[in-house]
Order: structure tokens, then sequence, then C-alpha cells
């Protein structure tokens, strides 16, 4: 996973959770959220690329890849509780995130996530890769609005 973050001060830590199997816990899967935390020392545009390991959840285990993500969260890493929290506030205002994106690996074509595991997708929906990529062009469009909306001069 790669993207760009801009803040405006230095010396702040960010969390950037992800949340797995909270969509189909009817399935059996566990739900369980993993975070990587990022140092960021400088002020300005950073780019940051992290791993599905450079994510562990409370009790220090390694996100294996990222099949059964359903969520991406980015927080202070003095929220996030545990054992990988952060002992210090966040400096200056929210951060800007730009450009998030996957880059290199191998796309494994995975079975639409209520599926059970093993089952091929017949049935003539989207993919959940379709879906997922949706939904990220989905919310960029509304990140796009909201700042437009910010500039309007007030009534």
């Amino acid at each position: 996973m790669a993207f760009e973050i801009e803040t405006t001060e230095g010396g702040n830590q960010l969390a950037v959770g992800v949340e797995v199997n909270s969509w189909q816990s009817y399935t059996g899967r566990k739900k369980d959220t993993y975070y990587a935390v990022v140092p960021l020392t400088e002020v300005g545009r950073q780019p940051i690329e992290l791993q599905a390991a450079d994510f562990k959840n409370k009790q220090g285990s390694p996100l294996a890849d990222w099949d059964e993500a359903v969520e991406l969260v980015f927080k202070p890493a003095n929220r996030i509780g545990g054992p990988m929290a952060g002992d210090q506030n966040w400096n200056g205002r929210p951060p800007s995130l730009a450009n998030l994106r996957w880059e290199g690996g191998t796309l494994i074509p995975r079975p639409h996530p209520h599926q059970p595991r093993g089952t091929v997708n017949t049935q003539g929906r989207p993919s959940f890769e379709d879906e997922f990529q949706s939904a990220i062009e989905d919310s960029v469009e509304r990140e796009r609005l909201d700042q437009e909306e910010s500039r309007k001069p007030a009534e």
C-alpha cells in the first residue's frame, strides 16, 4: 500500500489501521484490527509505503496479506491503544492524504467475500476487487466534493 501524506507540523506519529473480517463475521471469520505506526518527523508532503507485514494486531501478530481487509483507518497513533500506541498528541492540522494505491505484488483472484472460500463467482455479480475499486473511487469523489464545498464563501 502506498500513499502520500501532507502535514503542517513535524514530530507526529500516524497510525494506519486495517480492519479485517468485520463485514462477514457470520462466515466464522474473526474480526481484528492491525496497525502500522508511521513516524512523520518532517513537515510537508511525504511518500509512505507499507507492506502487509508492517501491520500488527494487539497481540503482535503481523497481517499475513490484504485478503479480508475491509476498512482502512488513519488516526493519531496515541489514539489506538495497546502496545503500539504513540505517546504524544497530534501536532498541527489534520493531515491531507493523496494518491492512495496498491503497488507491486501479484493479484490473486479471490471469491466474492460472501461466498465460501474455494468457490467461483458464477452469479454474475461484480468481483470483490471491482467493488473495492468502486468504493475507493467513490471516496475520492466525496473528498473532492467536500473540498469544493469548504472553499465556498460563507453565506
